[in-house]
């Protein structure tokens, strides 16, 4: 208690010792040392002073005597000296002896007075100034920047106990948070008291160890067990759910008590604490009365509790703190735990027990966490006061809570779930996990609509004790059909984002318009007045624009949820509007009768003048309070709400309520300190200081370059074609300004100027997101070089004794500083660590454990034969070496990197760790791929048939890249396994061979085998901290601390289809149970098993073992292995889109407090695992002024970066994980969850339920919600990048841009829902700018980019149009303006803001060489094609789902990107991403460059070019990006493939298969537009903004020449050929349906691509051309229109674009409302079958179907036209350019191929060309046949050649054997101490084994092509037809 009082001393003289002096209970600590200085300290403000001599004089002055040295001193003061305060007070010090020392107590706390305070004991005097002395020598120590960074980067950040157990600091005084600098000494001088096990003693850490073994042995585990027993007696739990919660319950106490020193009850206290704190927080907010006599009422207050914000933040109660507990700061004087300090350790074990086993037994339930409260409170509720836990009341059967409880509520969650469908698409009718949930959110309309079946009664209007009984008979189908509102309506369209993020929109609209308004007066061209009183008409109308925008939200609000609040809300925005609107009126009215120059003339007392002033001044004051209301307040959220506790808005608000300080102390000058800002403050500023640097950019290029030209451009359209001469010879009167207006000449000049704004607009919107991501770069960039600095220019791959030495000083402070035994030792460890010590001041125990952790680092790297022995000997000795391997290289200098970085935290060792698990949810994945016979060498030996029967078996192509992609790893591999010690089999060589190849795949051993490196890791640190401990009780800690849990969904589907996706054969079981046997301990494998009717989560822990000692298998199912634990299920449980529901079903079965979520494409690394505990230690760091983390991120490796792809994808990545993020959560606060590497808090995410969300047709992309409600339930999300793991992305480009489409459309779903509106209404400002253009914001930039470009080219193409046939003249400059003046800056934006963040990304990783030639190389590469066709897509995407809907998961296979994909293939996954809008993008820049050149207009070559680049790469950059794009054999099969697409029938599947036929491609593209409504027409497409004013030109251009109306009719729509198929066609479907009594159209529509009629259709379309050709020859010659013998250029252009753009505007509506009225015609038919049959008039239902049909074969048939000539002109080309010699290497080059993937891909091509052979014979084109036979042989003699080294796919057994004895005489050789000896005999080995292959190979090849002509023999006649 004394040290304690004495650190509390120093600390409070240290920070603020007056405002210390408000807190009652530290007054006493002024006597410790504040009277005792040799000088009373004044205050060091001028202020205090003087109101503190005032203060003192006034005393004085009462006083009787008036002759002391105070009252001489006050008249001194007040006569000469004014000011001089410090008088007084000396004279008052010296007075009282130098006993009293007086000072003021700060205002802030009450009224100003005087306090003194007086010593009693000389000692006190010496204890503070030896504090005083220290804390100077620590001030001066702090000063350096070594001390700086030693004290951020936290190893000194040793704090007290938090909340959960696990770190929090002491609180800090008044409102005010810790300064890290000032108080960090402190926080570890009191650590002693608190937690004196972290001092490193030895013999302490083994008395908690032992602790910690008792908690998991009797009698402790025995009383927590008689709970369960006892709570499983009362409710009826499943006997395996209360075991499984029992060892859940141990590992949690464990991890608590680890870090509560030991201490059973604290553990106890602080797991209650945490885990059920958010149930008192829900029973407070749902008032929730309790009756006397229940355990929930025990020492629980009836009155509301206060709301916790994260941890609770007031003065602790003096009983907790009587008792000695270090969680005293969660108790509050009216807080929700303050009861709970009179519940003894049994109570606490017993709702701790009662909650867990609810949650393990809750199943899709636990997607509803409310509900598990509520389920827990009534059951908690039901036990008597003080019953026994040994004799419960009655005894219920187990199963009973399943089915009494679980299964109601689940059976009516399903049934809404399967009967309300989603209409159109639409989510708003449908309920989902979150509405049923917060329907427990509230008293009234929520808990007390809950009733029973029979008698209806209220269940909770009755007593405590008596619910439950009531609770068991609840009617949940009622409550959830009719009584549980919908809290949230989801629309799958633009609205909830616009409504969500309408702030963002309305800044844009707000800047631009003022922007405009500023810029109006410095325009030299003028065409309107610009003294400023036509610009404020447009003035008035700015301030509209918040009232509109609030109306427009508060709109939607109301309707996604109607309640009084959000009503009162709209009223409040409809007041707005009309009183805006009408003062805007009454300005607009006003300025219109009153001229400039009369308003200039007007005096002041004026009626009109100042009529108009007044409301122009009302308008202003009106206008700017809606745009206060709009920006600055956030919209509150609704009363009963219980996830409306944002963290960082909270500080907002107590700052500006002065709840929180400003300003701080800082340091010490001379007897004051500097005032600084406090950390609420910095992080508000630099948030802010970031945004004004990015609209700074934004505004300057806006007003510098964007608003001049539209501006200039305006005036040129309105000279162009002024309205003055047309009013001059008319009159200015309204009839005629209307008549006029309407013209055609206007209303283009109109178009034009609408598409000008527009154009401008959508630029204004683009160049945001790269203005944001540029500066995010930069920021990122600079701030990782600040942080981490950047590599010293040196050779990575060498390793020399300096890096020994740093990287044994970094790792002794940060990973094993737990090993100190004494403070001196620690100073050591941190002195070395900050190089102001050699490090041999280590101590020799502690450099002896690092020794052993590198050698067992060292041998890990080994082991993945990244080393050879060499090297690791080298390494181990710590001599100086150079590693070859460039895996290995990278992974050392991480490792050495990680442990400078600041934001790591120093290590309490894994003791003290708190416990984990880590889940991988498993599908279809491969576990341990197989290899084929062909590639195995010869050191295996012979290998039984039963070893290589494999479901995932590789291709030879694929090991063949890895054999040449990882050469030296497989010679390594090679000479290990002719070890036949190590390997004594050939079945342990094939193991070793599969395990080699599976850890260089995306396979789930190489998760699995990364992820098992923790418990490694764990194990060495817990040998080197506790030796003592015996094998099996390290053992035991670390399973209690560590689990590995795979959710292997597919493991028991062993009655299905082996060869489904959703299946697992025998091999995979078989590799899951070598995996049980490899990880015998901590892996566990969790399963969803269906028996029957009944479905069961099982797990599979390798503890169930047979008599032998080996995995039991399951007596019931003879296949699968016995389950340790089988929980019944309340049905099937994969209600989602199943990963949601896989990791839900495996959650039960984790272990610890923190959990970890890892894809199965992810693995660890063995240096990685040994920094857990400081990743663990995480989150016991509280972030200023909260909590500790929930989440924490940190960076991927991506270890897939194979080629030009694969590059880009490890580049995207590496920004991502790396700069961004770290911008993201510092300084814009907007880091979410974004995957797996994170590491959360489970506690925290079981309270708002679960690791994802559930809910099919809305939770696509299910990880980001937990990160946005951590956010808005008040938790923290940090990231950090001293840890990592590897990952494995896609590397082709189908596959990479798949997985953007599915990202793009998650995202589009996640945008509409609650979360997502819900932060867009109650997030600051800068906040919700950085969570928008992080998530939403991205994806619709990209969007907003591609429609810039696209209006940029639309207007200057239709400008030139005009302008050339002569409707407008004058206006091809204004409209080429734009394109010329900001194309090229756009374009440079773009690619700028996609290549510069990765400069800084290798700039701080691998150095300055790096950061230059790479994103050189990667611009080389055209990586810009790249980008655009990304981009593309991911607008693409994300704008149809709006429109259309239909997201999925998409499976990618993450395939390597070596083998050629079928050009058909691209086509169907590109065609409406990208192929159409290049077409048109094409069509456009070369109309536009034809038209200018011809009207003599200058087009700028930059815009020019970087135009260029867009539609080339939309059109090529698919199969650019595809290997053997450029070769003929494969361009030939790729147009043999592309015929039989085009013609072949529908498949007969019931889903749509586009690759299969054009027919499933287009059936599947119409049936996507069925669910388009009719409000999606609002944002009209960009066909019908250019068809119109097109149509329009053409009307008047082509008048001369007698066109009219009808004629432009038919040219704008496809009614010939719509007449000409109806003509035709119909007649044959009327036979049909006069044969088919039950015909309908909806089903003929559906069925006619069986028949192939859109072939015919097409043909019918040919031919309706050649009609209108011959139409306009007649009308001529009938004298009704004049065709001129060559109708000039422009007009021909005209009509072709006309054409185009009218046919698919026409097309596409049509198609849209054909499928909407199919639809519909299908619902009543389904609904009332009867009335297709209905008589006398049913065949009059046929003539509206027969119209549909007609118009879906036109659309259809134009479509089949443009998808065949299109792929056809690309594969053409092509065809063309792969003839050029070279161009295959130079494609080569481009895709980042090496010489070795290059032989491999060479190889792969000589195989496709055996197969092309027989396509070759069959075309008849022998002379290139024989061209590609005799390439085929020198192929394969060349592959003859390299198999001397590399065995070939089609080489027989005897040329495989030659070769690979080949290369073992010459590895032999290679081998030998003779040089010249040596490389004869490998020469003379390798010619012998050469010649040898080539004879076999060539006996092969022979084989190979009569089989495959055999077999295309065989294939011709199935496939001519649909070819030819």
């Amino acid at each position: 208690e004394r040290r304690r009082t004495l650190s509390l001393a120093h600390r409070a003289y240290m920070s603020d010792c007056d405002s210390l002096t408000a807190a009652p209970d530290l007054l006493s600590l002024r006597d410790v040392f504040a009277g005792h200085l040799s000088a009373c300290p004044a205050p060091a403000d001028f202020t205090q002073a003087s109101e503190l001599a005032k203060l003192l004089c006034a005393d004085a002055a009462k006083a009787t005597n008036r002759s002391t040295a105070t009252w001489e001193a006050c008249l001194q003061c007040k006569e000469g000296a004014p000011g001089r305060a410090d008088l007084v007070t000396s004279a008052n010090f010296s007075e009282s002896g130098s006993v009293l020392c007086c000072n003021i107590l700060d205002q802030r706390f009450g009224e100003s007075r005087v306090l003194c305070t007086a010593s009693s004991s000389p000692l006190l005097i010496v204890f503070p100034l030896l504090l005083f002395a220290a804390a100077l020598i620590v001030t001066l120590f702090r000063i350096s920047p070594q001390s700086r960074a030693a004290l951020q980067s936290g190893l000194w950040r040793r704090v007290a106990t938090h909340e959960d157990g696990r770190g929090i600091p002491i609180p800090p005084h008044g409102d005010e948070p810790p300064d890290e600098e000032n108080v960090a000494t402190v926080k570890q001088w009191e650590e002693d008291d608190t937690n004196a096990l972290r001092r490193g003693q030895a013999a302490t850490q083994l008395e908690l160890a032992r602790r910690l073994l008792t908690f998991a042995q009797a009698p402790l585990a025995d009383e927590r067990s008689a709970i369960m027993r006892d709570w499983v007696a009362r409710f009826g739990f499943q006997p395996d759910n209360m075991s499984n919660q029992l060892e859940h319950l141990t590992s949690l106490i464990v991890s608590y008590g680890a870090s509560n020193g030991g201490d059973y009850r604290r553990a106890v206290d602080a797991l209650h604490t945490k885990l059920l704190s958010p149930v008192e927080q829900w029973r407070a907010h749902v008032r929730l009365a309790d009756k006397p006599g229940s355990i929930a009422h025990r020492g629980r207050p009836v009155t509301p509790m206060a709301r916790l914000y994260g941890g609770v933040e007031g003065v602790p109660t003096r009983e907790r703190r009587d008792q000695g507990d270090t969680y005293a700061s969660l108790t509050t004087h009216e807080g929700p735990m303050s009861g709970w300090v009179r519940l003894s350790q049994s109570d606490q074990l017993r709702e701790i027990c009662l909650f867990l086993l609810i949650w393990g037994e809750a199943a899709n339930l636990r997607f509803m966490p409310e509900l598990l409260h509520t389920i827990f409170e009534v059951a908690r509720s039901h036990v008597p006061d003080g019953a026994p836990t040994s004799t419960p009341t009655a005894d219920v059967e187990p199963g009973a809570f399943l089915r009494r409880v679980v299964r109601p509520i689940y059976d009516a969650i399903k049934e809404v779930d399967s009967t309300v469908k989603m209409r159109s698409g639409h989510l708003y009718d449908k309920e989902n996990y979150d509405d049923w949930n917060e329907s427990f959110w509230r008293r009234q309309g929520g808990l007390m609509d809950l009733r029973t079946v029979e008698g209806n009664v209220c269940i909770f209007a009755q007593a405590s004790p008596d619910r439950w009984a009531y609770f068991q008979n609840a009617d949940w189908g009622q409550f959830f059909h009719t009584r549980a509102r919908k809290s949230h309506r989801e629309k799958r369209w633009w609205s909830c984002l616009l409504a969500a993020n309408r702030r963002v929109f309305l800044l844009h609209f707000v800047t631009f318009f003022l922007l405009v308004l500023w810029t109006m007066p410095s325009i030299e061209v003028k065409s309107w007045d610009y003294n400023g009183w036509e610009v404020s008409f447009a003035a008035s109308i700015f301030w509209l624009l918040a009232p509109i925008s609030a109306v427009f939200g508060r709109s939607f609000e109301r309707w996604a949820r109607n309640t009084r609040q959000s009503q009162d809300r709209l009223t409040v925005a409809y007041l707005q509007i009309l009183v805006c609107g009408g003062l805007c009126a009454g300005v607009l009215s006003l300025q219109s009768r009153i001229t400039f120059d009369r308003f200039r003339d007007l005096s002041l007392g004026d009626h009109d003048w100042n009529q108009m002033v007044f409301v122009a001044f009302t308008l202003a004051i009106v206008g700017l309070y809606a745009l206060y209301s709009e920006f600055a307040s956030a919209t509150p959220p609704e009363r009963d709400a219980l996830d409306a506790e944002l963290f960082f808005e909270r500080r907002l608000a107590d700052l500006y309520s002065h709840r929180r300080r400003w300003f701080g102390r800082g340091r010490w000058f001379g007897r004051g300190r500097w005032p600084t800002l406090t950390v609420e403050v910095r992080d508000m500023l630099k948030l802010s200081t970031f945004w004004m640097i990015v609209w700074g950019l934004k505004v300057m290029a806006a007003r510098l370059i964007l608003l001049p030209v539209l501006l200039e451009s305006h005036a040129s359209l309105v000279r162009a074609l002024p309205m003055s001469p047309f009013l001059d010879a008319y009159g200015d009167t309204p009839g005629w300004q209307l008549a006029i207006r309407l013209q055609p000449h206007m209303l283009l000049r109109a178009a034009l100027q609408a598409l000008l704004w527009g154009t401008g607009g959508a630029i204004y919107l683009a160049d945001t997101l790269g203005w944001y991501q540029l500066v995010l770069g930069l920021w990122g960039g600079i701030s990782g070089v600040w942080m981490m600095g950047v590599p010293p220019i040196h050779p990575r791959h060498v390793f020399d004794g300096t890096f020994y030495d740093e990287l044994k000083r970094r790792a002794c402070a940060k990973l094993i500083l737990s090993l100190a035994s004494n403070e001196d030792e620690v100073a050591a460890l941190t002195a070395a660590a900050l190089k102001s010590s050699d490090a041999a001041a280590i101590p020799q125990h502690v450099s002896d454990a690092w020794s052993r952790l590198w050698s067992a680092l060292v041998n890990d790297l080994y082991g993945s034969c990244l080393l050879s022995a060499d090297e690791r000997g080298s390494l181990i000795a710590q001599q100086a070496v150079t590693i070859k391997s460039a895996e290995g290289v990278r992974r050392l200098r991480f490792f050495a990197r990680s442990l400078e970085s600041d934001d790591m935290p120093a290590s309490n060792g894994a003791l003290q760790a708190a416990g984990m698990s880590v889940l991988v949810p498993v599908y279809s994945e491969a576990i341990l791929p197989q290899v084929p016979r062909e590639w195995l060498p010869a050191a295996i030996g012979a290998v039984d048939d039963t070893d290589l029967a494999h479901k995932h078996v590789h291709s030879i192509e694929t090991l063949r890249f890895l054999q040449s992609k990882f050469d030296l790893e497989y010679h390594e591999l090679v000479r290990r396994l002719g070890d036949t010690r190590t390997f004594p089999t050939a079945h342990h060589r094939l193991m070793r061979l599969r395990t080699w190849a599976a850890m260089r795949l995306q396979t789930v051993f190489r998760t699995i085998s990364g992820m098992m490196k923790h418990r490694e890791a764990l194990e060495m640190l817990l040998h080197e901290e506790l030796p003592e401990l015996s094998r099996e009780e390290h053992q035991t800690l670390v399973t209690l601390k560590f689990r590995l849990v795979v959710a292997v969904q597919t493991y028991a589907n062993h009655h299905i289809d082996a060869s489904k996706s959703n299946a697992m054969d025998t091999h995979s079981r078989a590799d899951v149970k070598l995996m049980l046997e490899r990880y015998p301990r901590s892996l566990a494998i969790s399963y969803i098993h269906r028996v029957g009717d009944r479905f069961y989560s099982c797990v599979i822990d390798g503890t169930q073992l047979d008599a032998s000692g080996k995995l039991e298998a399951d007596p019931d199912h003879p296949e699968l292995l016995r389950p340790t634990y089988k929980i019944e299920l309340p049905g099937f449980p994969i209600l989602g889109n199943g990963k949601s529901d896989n990791q839900n079903m495996a959650i039960p079965f984790s272990r610890g407090p923190i959990i970890q979520a890892i894809d199965c494409n992810q693995e660890g690394y063995l240096e990685e695992s040994l920094k857990l505990c400081n990743v663990l230690r995480e989150f016991d760091i509280c972030i200023p002024g909260g909590s500790p983390p929930a989440i924490v991120g940190f960076r991927e490796h991506i270890f897939s970066g194979l080629g030009t792809l694969g590059n880009f994808a490890a580049t995207a990545e590496l920004v991502f994980g790396t700069l961004v993020q770290r911008t993201l959560s510092r300084p814009l606060w907007s880091r979410y969850h974004y995957g797996h590497p994170d590491v959360m808090d489970k506690l925290v995410l079981v309270a708002q339920g679960g690791l994802s969300k559930a809910t099919k047709g809305l939770n696509l992309s299910e990880d980001v919600f937990a990160g946005m409600d951590a956010q808005l339930r008040g938790h923290n999300i940090v990231h950090r990048e001293y840890f990592q793991v590897g990952k494995g992305r896609d590397m082709g480009a189908i596959s990479i841009l798949q997985f953007f489409s599915k990202l793009s459309q998650g995202t589009a779903q996640m945008s509409t829902s609650r979360q997502a509106l819900r932060l867009g209404q109650r997030l600051s400002l800068g906040r919700l700018l950085g969570f928008y253009y992080t998530h939403i914001g991205y994806y619709a930039g990209q969007l907003h980019y591609y429609h810039a470009s696209y209006l940029m080219l639309a207007l200057a193409f239709v400008g030139c149009l005009i302008d050339a046939t002569g409707v407008v003249p004058g206006v091809a400059a204004p409209s080429l303006a734009l394109f010329n003046r900001l194309f090229d800056a756009i374009s440079l934006l773009f690619f700028s803001f996609n290549l510069l963040p990765s400069f800084f990304a290798f700039l701080i990783d691998e150095g300055l060489g790096a950061a230059i030639r790479k994103p050189l190389k990667a611009i080389c590469t055209f990586s810009p094609f790249f980008f655009v066709i990304q981009s593309r897509c991911i607008g693409h995407y994300f704008s149809n789902e709006f429109a259309v809907g239909g997201a999925k998961y998409i499976s990618t296979g993450r395939g390597l990107a070596i083998l050629h994909t079928p050009f058909h293939e691209i086509y169907v996954t590109h065609a409406a991403s990208c192929i159409y809008p290049g077409l048109e993008l094409l069509g456009l820049l070369v109309g536009t460059g034809q038209l200018a050149m011809s009207g003599g207009h200058s087009l700028n070559l930059w815009s020019v070019g970087f135009a260029s680049i867009t539609p080339a790469a939309l059109l090529l950059g698919p199969s650019l990006f595809n290997p053997h794009a450029f070769g003929t054999p494969e361009s030939i099969q790729d147009l043999r493939r592309f015929g039989i697409w085009l013609f072949k029938p529908r498949s007969s599947k019931p889903s749509y298969d586009a690759c299969h036929s054009w027919a499933d491609f287009y059936q599947e593209f119409a049936d996507s537009r069925r669910s388009v409504k009719a409000h999606a027409f609002l944002l009209p497409s960009k066909e019908m903004l250019l068809s119109l004013p097109l149509l329009m030109t053409s009307y008047v251009a082509m008048a001369p020449y007698g066109w009219g109306a009808g004629q432009v009719f038919i040219l704008g729509t496809p009614i010939i050929a719509a007449i000409a198929i109806g003509f035709l066609i119909m007649p044959c479907v009327a036979i049909y349906a006069g044969v088919r009594h039950d015909f309908d159209f909806s089903h003929a529509m559906a069925n006619a691509s069986a028949f192939g009629l859109e072939k015919i259709a097409a043909g019918l379309v040919l031919f309706a051309l050649v009609l209108e050709t011959r139409h306009w020859e007649t009308l001529d010659d009938m004298g009704l229109a004049t065709m001129p013998p060559s109708l000039p250029f422009e007009h021909g252009m005209l009509l072709l674009a006309a054409r185009y753009f009218s046919f698919r505007w026409t097309c596409n509506v049509g198609l849209y409302l054909v499928a909407g009225m199919n639809k519909r015609a299908g619902e009543l038919i389904a609904a009332r079958p009867e009335n297709a049959q209905r008589q006398p008039y049913a065949c009059l239902r046929h003539v509206p179907g027969a119209m549909c049909y007609v118009a879906a074969l036109t659309g259809a048939a134009h479509l089949f036209l443009l998808d065949a000539m299109l792929g056809l002109s690309i594969q053409l080309a092509f065809l063309l350019v792969g003839c050029i010699p070279g161009t295959r290497r130079g494609h080569y080059a481009i895709l980042g191929f090496s010489k070795k993937v290059r032989e491999v891909a060479e190889e792969q091509r000589v195989d496709m060309q055996f197969s092309t052979a027989g396509t070759l014979k069959w075309l008849n084109l022998k002379n290139v046949l024989e061209r590609e036979r005799e390439y085929t042989a020198r192929g394969a003699v060349r592959s003859a050649g390299a198999s001397a080294r590399r065995p070939t796919m089609h080489a027989t057994v005897a040329a495989a054997q030659a070769s690979q004895a080949a290369a073992r005489v010459a590895e032999d050789a290679a081998t030998a101490t003779d040089g010249a000896q040596a490389d004869e005999g490998a020469a003379q080995a390798a010619e012998g084994g050469a010649l040898d292959a080539e004879n076999a190979t060539r006996a092969s090849v022979a084989t190979d092509v009569t089989q495959v002509f055999a077999r295309d023999s065989t294939q011709r006649t199935a496939d001519q037809d649909y070819f030819i």
